[in-house]
């Protein structure tokens, strides 16, 4: 066994036991493995605890986790002693000449990092806005953002434009009290919810009295993802801030605690980058956890798994944020009578108050009142308008030569050429492109206009001068570092992909197009442009039977999801309310699966408790959903069957529930009864009791799906609700017999839905 330096101290590894949260049985072996000046066996301090290796792995296992380790076999030991021993090293007295050396190498940092922060955080270059406007300061249009804590359902609220949000119900929490309390911070938000903005006012932070201790590192995890040179995040960090000073600098501040590591957009890095990224980052907090970590990430990403940091959510602005934003915007433009007429609107105009609860929705609003003084009645129509305004100025911008190729491309072309370079990288899924490929894109499109040049050297450079004037007109398309370009809003190019699809729908390549809509309709990336989509489209009856007809194709082929369904129907007819269908088969859809109630969303009249025999069911199936845990509690089965016995109007069913009831523990059993009963009575009440409920609710039947089927009737179930969503777009036009025939048989079995659709006689 190698020899360590030297052993730590019980004291010391109890006291990091209890920062990291382990568990006393954790603690018990981690400190019995690093207080030890040898690498002692698994086996020996196995022996010493009275316990078995496979016990003292297992525990060590869950150890590492703890400190978010990821290397395998014995490297995580000495990845963790390593770790230890810089800990130790940090919190170990240090001489005041020492102290004075680091105070005066922080300040020469800061001194050094100020003029950079300032470029990149301290101004907001808005789409529309003639020159940048400062962040912060006198004149800065900086709002402060709020935050929840606690995250939605990012399985059904993901990226929604705000009608189902809590966060004006939920308490809040302002977002620098939030950075200065917690060490590791997981920002969620939808799109354009303000979170690279409050990333940037948190450096800006740093260089005032507010953040004073810290230096702030800003990164877009893009950029960082798709650097040719793939560095590591420190390495990454020193060489774009600092310049030629040692990354050794860098990781002093960061093992004192003294940097803000600022990471932006997690979701937007690649797919085949991500493992890396992540592991990056959870390395960087292992070895640098002194110092603060911020990451942000879209609601609608999955995936990403931070064990350490507390997850929060931007908050929609509330009306008083969306006033004081305006006051902001409208004083930095020196109109401030403006921003009178413009929140006296806003109140006066309820749909588009709503809209204005999302940031930069507020900013393409404000953009939008300058211009006509007026509001557009939908968020496709807002982003149409408000792009509109910045395509005008195209040529007007700065000191670009034009030539009689622009004279070609007016504003209608102009959106035509973004909208095919968005839908064709957000088909690949490229957030990011580089400078050859946007050119390749713009290529493509410019060799199909009449009176151009088709010689492919000379489609070369009219693709370079197109791609320099768009970059310079107006922004919409920006490079993020050099030769790599992106939309400057991802809902931006959401929009455009949703333009795209809108003209390839009238053409002749429509039937190629419905496939990749039906193919990607479960895609959560491409939920907005679903919906973007169904609100600029004349007409997409056809597509969404196209899609509703592949949505059912899902389960068509596996009797026993066709039997079940068949059972959601049986049972929903049997309950009379004044819902559409749907709405009931969809709550007993969710109470058989256990899955999350989306009726209140479906329908918000919608009432269970108004029904009997509903929440009678509802009551039955939290009993039913119990006795299918294995660690259910018989105790737990009291209350909750004395509830359905309360609900229970059929004499027969409260008899026999009534047995039931009486054979349960009661409540003084000691624990050693308890664990008698579940082990000799427990599994044959609990058979009984389903039983009971299938022969006289016709519900409980143990439905023993794989895992498979439980995802294919996850992913199904969250598609139908999606479809749902798109027909109750605003304005969105659907002829009456389709949207009558979706609507019928949402939730419905093949066999069910073919009779429908034969009765109405629809055919595509």
């Amino acid at each position: 066994m190698s020899v360590m330096q030297k052993p730590f101290s019980t004291e010391f590894l109890q006291e990091l036991a209890r920062k990291y949260c382990l568990t006393s049985k954790q603690e018990e072996v981690f400190v019995a493995l690093y207080s030890n000046s040898d690498k002692l066996s698994a086996e020996k301090i196995a022996l010493s605890l009275n316990i078995a290796p496979t016990t003292f792995n297992t525990r060590m296992t869950g150890v590492y986790k703890k400190f978010s380790l990821n290397k395998n076999g014995a490297s995580k030991y000495y990845q963790l002693w390593h770790f230890l021993d810089s800990h130790r090293k940090e919190n170990s007295p240090v001489s005041k000449e020492s102290t004075v050396d680091f105070n005066s190498r922080f300040q020469q940092v800061r001194i050094l990092i100020e003029p950079q922060v300032n470029s990149l955080c301290g101004v907001m270059n808005v789409l529309g806005m003639g020159k940048p406007m400062p962040l912060t300061g006198k004149d800065g249009i900086y709002t402060n953002v709020n935050f929840l804590g606690k995250l939605t359902n990012k399985q059904l609220r993901f990226e929604q434009s705000g009608r189902f949000s809590s966060s004006h119900i939920e308490k809040t929490t302002p977002g620098l009290a939030l950075v200065k309390d917690h060490q590791w911070l997981m920002i969620w938000g939808k799109p354009g919810a303000g979170k690279t903005t409050f990333l940037k006012y948190l450096a800006m932070q740093c260089i005032t009295d507010k953040l004073a201790d810290k230096v702030p590192f800003f990164v877009s995890l893009k950029e960082f993802a798709e650097d040719p040179k793939i560095p590591d995040l420190i390495e990454y960090l020193a060489k774009k801030f600092l310049g030629s000073i040692p990354i050794t600098i860098v990781e002093e501040l960061m093992q004192n605690g003294h940097a803000l590591i600022l990471l932006d957009g997690l979701d937007e890095v690649r797919e085949k980058d991500t493992e890396r990224v992540t592991l990056e980052i959870k390395q960087a907090v292992t070895k640098f956890g002194q110092s603060k970590f911020v990451i942000t990430c879209r609601i609608a990403a999955t995936g990403y798994v931070f064990e350490r940091f507390t997850s929060v959510e931007v908050a929609d602005f509330d009306e008083q944020q969306i006033i004081t934003f305006a006051n902001n915007w409208f004083q930095a433009k020196n109109n401030p009578s403006k921003a009178e007429l413009f929140i006296k609107q806003l109140k006066l105009n309820k749909p588009i108050l709503e809209l204005a609860s999302s940031p930069l929705l507020l900013t393409l609003l404000c953009l939008e009142f300058e211009d006509s003084s007026d509001f557009p009645t939908s968020r496709a129509n807002l982003y149409e308008r408000s792009v509109n305004i910045l395509l005008r100025t195209w040529d007007t911008t700065r000191g670009i030569k034009r030539d009689d190729l622009y004279k070609k491309l007016d504003v209608r072309r102009r959106e035509d050429l973004l909208s095919f370079i968005a839908f064709h990288s957000f088909l690949q899924g490229e957030l990011i492109l580089k400078k050859e490929k946007v050119e390749n894109y713009i290529c493509s499109f410019l060799k199909n206009l009449k009176d151009i040049d088709p010689d492919t050297e000379k489609l070369q450079k009219d693709s370079e001068a197109v791609l320099q004037s768009i970059e310079a007109g107006h922004g919409l398309l920006v490079e993020r570092a050099r030769g790599v370009y992106s939309f400057s809003h991802l809902t931006l190019h959401e929009y455009f992909t949703a333009r795209k699809i809108k003209l390839t729908n009238q053409s002749k390549d429509k039937d190629d197009l419905f496939e990749t809509l039906t193919r990607n309709f479960a895609n959560p990336k491409w939920r907005e442009v679903f919906l973007l989509t169904m609100d600029i489209s004349t007409d997409v009856s056809e597509l969404l039977f196209v899609i509703k007809k592949e949505i059912d194709v899902q389960l068509a082929e596996d009797q026993k999801l066709q039997d079940f369904l068949r059972w959601v129907q049986e049972k929903s007819s049997s309950i009379l309310t004044s819902s559409e269908p749907f709405v009931v088969r969809t709550l007993y859809f969710s109470l058989a699966l256990d899955l999350t109630d989306i009726t209140r969303k479906l329908d918000p009249k919608f009432d269970s408790s108004t029904y009997p025999d509903l929440e009678l069911d509802k009551s039955i199936y939290v009993i039913l959903n119990r006795a299918k845990a294995r660690a259910s509690k018989s105790l737990h089965f009291r209350s909750d069957l004395d509830n359905v016995l309360k609900l229970t109007k059929n004499n027969e069913l409260r008899n026999e529930l009534q047995q039931l009831y009486d054979r349960l523990p009661i409540y003084s059993s000691t624990q050693e009864e308890l664990e008698q009963w579940n082990e000799t009575d427990g599994s044959q009440w609990k058979k009984e009791l389903c039983y009971i409920m299938d022969n006289y609710r016709n519900i409980g039947q143990d439905l023993e799906f794989s895992n498979s089927q439980q995802d294919l009737l996850k992913k199904y179930y969250n598609s139908n609700f999606f479809l749902w969503e798109c027909l109750n777009v605003e304005n969105i036009y659907v002829e009456r017999d389709i949207r009558e025939y979706i609507v019928e048989t949402l939730l419905l079995p093949v066999k069910e839905i073919e009779r429908i659709q034969s009765k109405r006689d629809l055919i595509f």
